[in-house]
């Protein structure tokens, strides 16, 4: 029983020492096939690449200078006797680097000149303490640069036929620079054109409207003429006046007016900047709408016109006030005319004239022959009461709604939510302008219904 114990022991052992050899077989192997291999120098490389070192070597010169001058003792104070020959460099004694001063100035932009035309020079203020010092360009075929003769201190810039960007310096004895960018470009031909007034205003006065724009602007032309539309609608302008403009246009000049059929108009004032015009005919009651355009030639002599105007509208208000009463069917009992009088002598006043028993067909006021203020104790003479209009018609039993605004209707919270109303029938005038104008009239105060 030992005997067999002993032998599967000897076994056992004998395959675990087999093992153990194959495994460091196997490890040895792959590690041989791993291991990277020792890099071999070829000595005969080596001798060659030695030999290409030396040969460059042997091609190469270096131009040595003689040392005729004791430099160390000329900067540095030595002991010898020419010393004063030479000038020595104070940032080496003073131990630091020298001293430059650099200032720069407004860039300068300059155009190449048309053709057939002088080129324009630009001036430019340098620093004064420098004038007369070196000018040095960085591409003298962009610009011309020197000093002025009749301004100290003054640069001259003369553009060259050839565009493009450089860069100019004044350097003073190598210690004070002023430095400048220049810039040019070639001039291009602009397109003639002639704008519109940039502003038009409209204002209504007394029987009378103030019309005022501002200059056009123009480029590569000249401007002759404004023309002025009027219209009582907005589609429907036509032309109204026509003002030429001369050559010299000085501040406060008076320009005559041409109206389309040749007859003279207002005159227009020029005040510098705008153009004003007082247009009288207008009638009272009645939209206008105008409209400005300018017109010129080319420097070829071609015609330019510029677009019209946005239309501006104003409406110049009566210059009179009418009120009626009503007593009868037929006719207009009473009529009360108010105008603006306006004696040569004494300050303006309204007055007041009435008309009675005015029917269709009649014109409503008339100059007075005499008139008596008997307030003032005063007697006018020939005061004109005129209106233009006339009865057309006198409609009754017209259906209206008075608001008696003086009488609000209001909420528990006491803010007004209406006006109290009540509807009634009145009598109502047509009254007629010779325009073709209707204005309609109710009674002033209750009448008779």
């Amino acid at each position: 029983m030992r005997g067999s114990l002993r032998s599967t022991a000897f076994k056992l052992f004998d395959k675990i020492i087999l093992g153990a050899l194959i495994l460091l077989t196997v490890f040895y192997v792959a590690f041989a096939i791993l291991r990277k291999p020792h890099s071999v120098v070829d000595p005969a490389h080596v001798r060659s690449l030695i030999g290409k070192i030396e040969q460059t070597q042997a091609k190469s010169r270096h131009t040595q200078f003689k040392l005729d001058k004791d430099y160390l003792s000329s900067t540095v104070g030595g002991f010898r006797p020419d010393i004063a020959g030479f000038e020595p460099r104070p940032y080496i004694m003073g131990g630091g680097k020298a001293e430059v001063h650099v200032a720069q100035g407004q860039p300068v932009k300059l155009l190449t000149p048309l053709e057939g035309r002088h080129p324009k020079a630009v001036r430019r203020k340098a620093p004064r303490h420098l004038h007369g010092a070196e000018i040095r360009i960085r591409d003298p075929r962009v610009v011309k640069v020197e000093w002025s003769d009749q301004e100290l201190g003054t640069l001259v810039f003369t553009p060259l036929k050839k565009s493009g960007h450089t860069t100019v310096e004044v350097i003073q004895a190598k210690k004070t620079r002023w430095h400048v960018s220049v810039t040019v470009r070639v001039q291009s031909e602009r397109k003639p054109r002639i704008g519109a007034p940039p502003r038009v205003d409209v204002a209504a006065g007394q029987g009378q409207v103030e019309l005022s724009w501002a200059r056009s602007p123009a480029t590569n032309a000249t401007l002759n003429e404004y023309r002025v539309y009027k219209g009582e609608k907005e589609e429907e302008l036509k032309l109204y006046l026509r003002v030429p403009v001369p050559d010299e246009l000085p501040a406060r000049s008076v320009l005559p007016s041409r109206r389309p059929d040749g007859e003279p108009g207002p005159d227009v004032v020029f005040g510098g900047a705008f153009f004003r015009l007082q247009d009288r005919r207008v009638a009272g009651g009645v939209p206008y709408w105008y409209s400005v355009e300018a017109a010129g030639k080319t420097n070829k002599q071609q015609l330019l016109v510029s677009d019209r105007t946005e239309p501006v509208r104003t409406q110049v208000e009566e210059a009179f006030k009418i009120k009626f009463y009503t007593y009868s069917p037929d006719a207009v009992g009473k009529m009360v005319v108010s105008v603006f009088h306006q004696p040569e002598v004494g300050h303006g006043r309204w007055l007041d004239h009435s008309f009675v028993t005015i029917k269709r067909g009649q014109e409503v006021g008339w100059v007075v022959h005499e008139l008596r203020l008997p307030d003032e104790n005063l007697l006018l003479k020939n005061v004109d009461f005129s209106t233009g209009y006339q009865v057309f018609d006198i409609l009754n039993d017209q259906r209206r709604i008075n608001k008696d605004k003086e009488k609000p209707i209001r909420n528990s919270e006491g803010e007004v939510i209406g006006v109290r109303q009540h509807e009634e029938t009145r009598q109502k005038v047509l009254l007629v302008s010779r325009r073709g104008r209707i204005k309609v009239l109710w009674p002033a105060i209750r009448g008779q219904k």
